[in-house]
């Protein structure tokens, strides 16, 4: 008996992977504030389940920079992240709209930018 022609859509043997279920929300938050008379805005990107990309511009010098952090949590509407490379924790609350940071392993945090969106 001949072999059987695999069925349409099917690769013949090779198993599809499932679909990746689509990453929870936010998948952006842009934030403002300000350093003394230095006017900040910028955004957190989650890249993937683990990743986000920091993008944020200052006014005075005029300076953009780009930053990488680890997210290590969620919990009731917050999001905490690392930077392990500057041991930066940054803290995305999302109840209160407002971003924290910290520098002394989470002991203490510091308000730092308003949440103008979270989508």
């Amino acid at each position: 008996m001949p072999p059987q022609a695999p069925a349409a859509g099917d690769a013949g043997g090779s198993e599809a992977s499932p679909p990746r279920a689509p990453l929870p929300p936010p998948l952006i938050v842009q934030y403002r504030g300000q350093f003394g008379d230095n006017h900040v805005v910028g955004r957190f990107e989650r890249l993937d389940a683990n990743r986000w990309l920091e993008t944020n511009h200052e006014s005075n010098p005029g300076r953009d920079d780009v930053l990488s952090f680890e997210d290590k949590g969620r919990k009731g509407g917050v999001i905490e992240m690392l930077d392990d490379t500057r041991a930066m924790w940054i803290r995305i609350d999302l109840n209160t709209r407002r971003i924290f940071w910290s520098t002394n392993g989470k002991k203490s945090w510091n308000y730092i930018y308003n949440i103008t969106s979270a989508k």
